[in-house]
């Protein structure tokens, strides 16, 4: 899952929703466009990639322990921590 949520809006929800059911959540970098412009559509993302725990699991209405699988796409290197992270999840028979 790759978008940009809001405070309000759907994808927050569907945010949530991707934490609660233990799934890898990928949000992209901010851009400095969208800060300067004072973007609404970034205001959860500047929460994620911000360093307050707290602000995140409140945020996501989860426990700490799951903010684990939030992650920060900044640059091309962390695509390959993403599959990395997505492959030591995924169990194959």
């Amino acid at each position: 899952m790759d978008h940009q949520p809001s405070l309000v809006t759907g994808s927050l929800l569907a945010s949530r929703t991707a934490t609660e059911y233990q799934r890898l959540l990928a949000m992209p970098s901010l851009t400095d466009r969208d800060i300067g412009n004072h973007e609404n559509k970034i205001e959860a993302n500047l929460i994620f990639a911000g360093d307050y725990l707290s602000a995140k699991t409140e945020l996501l209405k989860c426990n700490a322990a799951d903010i684990d699988y939030l992650i920060m796409i900044r640059s091309k290197d962390d695509y390959l921590r993403s599959y990395s992270k997505l492959a030591a999840r995924t169990v194959f028979s």
